[in-house]
């Protein structure tokens, strides 16, 4: 007999688990930079439209689903129809993707929460005469941002030693580059001349380079700013803890409910194998180039897989197991009619946006053609944007169909499996 799944304590509990799976580190390093990106305030009014035509409406059916079918992601959908089995293994694989990155997110969070209680802040001091002895008189005449940038940036086009720029000698070595070098410093001084904090914060900036880079900067600003960096690394932290936690146990949940892996391992092996196997790939992201990877990761593991998931369950529920069936189980969950907003949203509306969003995604890579990214360039000291090898091609694309190849695959072996059992059961002449 199957064990029957805990129940939630109260609501109040349920409600709590929810928000802290869908609020995640998109709220801090995402939406910042879309609103800046696409008219400020204004962004708000096409949020809000998709934030109630797609947003509540999905989540609101995704939960349904779990909840009325009580198993993992695999077992919910085979329940709704055994050829949709591959919906559950692609969220499976693209809550795999989706923790891997949270789990690097959380340490840095951490490294910074534990440094948020030193005063001064380590972000916070002037990296001059290559010591960190904190601030002093010349911090105060120059902004250890600019002077960073700048020393960088004439360090590397005249190769000069590291350490022979300082901010009292900055200016005297600048006269003399000037004039040692006229044509070779005259092609760099618009570099120097745009290389401030003010031009720095004004460039969109999302990721990690919004949430550590440009918060940190404008928290050692503030009166009492070890308080601030800790509550804010604080919330970084427990986002990224609460977000994780739902996608791994996204992927412990189909795991356990299998009985080919449950007969062989007990739930803490299975749990342990799969954390085992995040914190090794993960370890990619520590590498020389693993901000690239993360970014890779973060652009492409989960945005057109995501879009094709929500899809296909939106016309499962509606279409296959019956938007009047779906209807009948939430009544009896719920004690309540389910209003006609959301059978609108499901039934019509919001599948067609994702289409309409399915086709401006492709066409929006195809018409901008090879896949850019920001690379650091050290010799210009600032971010240059590039094209992705073949090889980092090869690997998003491996990425994306990871998921989305398992519906398709997962529904073809049900096919085949069902046709060969049917020819096993026809009677020999």
């Amino acid at each position: 007999m199957e064990k029957a799944r805990p129940l939630w304590a109260n609501s109040l509990q349920f409600v709590f688990a929810c928000i802290s799976y869908a609020v995640g580190l998109g709220n801090v390093w995402r939406f910042p930079y879309l609103c800046q990106m696409y008219g400020g305030g204004s962004f708000l009014v096409p949020y809000i439209i998709m934030l109630i035509v797609e947003g509540m409406p999905l989540l609101y059916l995704e939960l349904a689903v779990g909840q009325r079918m009580r198993q993992g992601s695999i077992g919910a959908w085979r329940t709704i129809s055994p050829y949709l089995s591959g919906v559950g293994v692609a969220s499976v694989v693209v809550s795999f993707f989706l923790s891997m990155y949270y789990n690097v997110i959380n340490a840095w969070a951490f490294w910074y929460l534990f440094h948020s209680f030193q005063d001064p802040l380590p972000w916070s001091v002037c990296p001059l005469n290559g010591n960190h002895t904190g601030y002093d008189e010349e911090c105060e005449k120059a902004s250890s941002t600019q002077y960073f940038w700048v020393s960088l940036l004439l360090t590397n086009t005249f190769d000069l030693e590291d350490g022979f720029l300082t901010a009292s000698n900055l200016e005297q070595v600048k006269g003399y580059l000037a004039s040692a070098y006229p044509s070779k410093y005259s092609e760099m001084f618009p570099q120097i001349k745009n290389c401030s904090l003010e031009s720095e914060l004004d460039t969109a900036v999302q990721g990690t380079g919004l949430a550590f880079i440009v918060y940190t900067e404008a928290i050692k600003n503030m009166e009492v700013s070890q308080l601030w960096s800790v509550l804010y690394f604080f919330m970084l932290l427990m986002l990224g803890i609460g977000s994780m936690l739902g996608n791994t146990a996204a992927i412990l949940t189909p795991l356990t409910d299998s009985k080919i892996i449950s007969s062989h391992l007990p739930k803490e092996a299975i749990s342990g194998l799969v954390c085992l196997v995040n914190c090794a790939i993960g370890m990619v992201f520590t590498m020389e180039a693993g901000n690239y990877w993360f970014d890779i990761f973060n652009d492409y593991a989960a945005t057109l897989s995501l879009l094709l998931i929500v899809l296909v369950e939106t016309i499962a529920v509606c279409y296959v197991y019956g938007l009047r069936r779906f209807e009948s189980d939430l009544k009896a969950m719920t004690g309540r009619a389910v209003s006609w907003y959301w059978k609108v949203m499901w039934a019509g509306v919001s599948p067609l946006l994702i289409v309409s969003l399915f086709v401006f995604y492709l066409s929006d890579y195809i018409l901008t053609g090879t896949l850019k990214y920001q690379a650091w360039d050290a010799s210009q000291g600032q971010l240059v944007t590039k094209d992705y090898p073949a090889y980092a091609l090869a690997v998003i694309g491996l990425l994306v169909a990871s998921s989305t190849m398992c519906i398709p695959l997962a529904a073809l072996g049900t096919f085949v499996q069902r046709r060969l059992k049917r020819g096993d059961a026809d009677p020999v002449a």
